[in-house]
């Protein structure tokens, strides 16, 4: 009896631990105007990056700005 009882508390802890992380996880980014920065690239465009990246804000997924 006493090993079911262990058994459970560790299967729900398991269970908070793991929801925590995927809660923390799906959390989108906010930023503020002081962490972007535009940048012209070769055809003049502006776009938009996080201040020191060097890859385009949203590149290769949806982004909302």
């Amino acid at each position: 009896m006493l090993e079911i009882s262990h058994i459970r508390r560790f299967a729900a802890l398991t269970t908070l631990v793991a929801a925590l992380a995927f809660l923390g996880a799906c959390a989108e980014e906010r930023l503020h105007p002081d962490d972007v920065e535009y940048r012209k690239d070769e055809n003049g465009s502006e776009l938009l990056y996080k201040i020191g990246e060097d890859m385009p804000f949203g590149n290769g997924e949806r982004a909302f700005v």
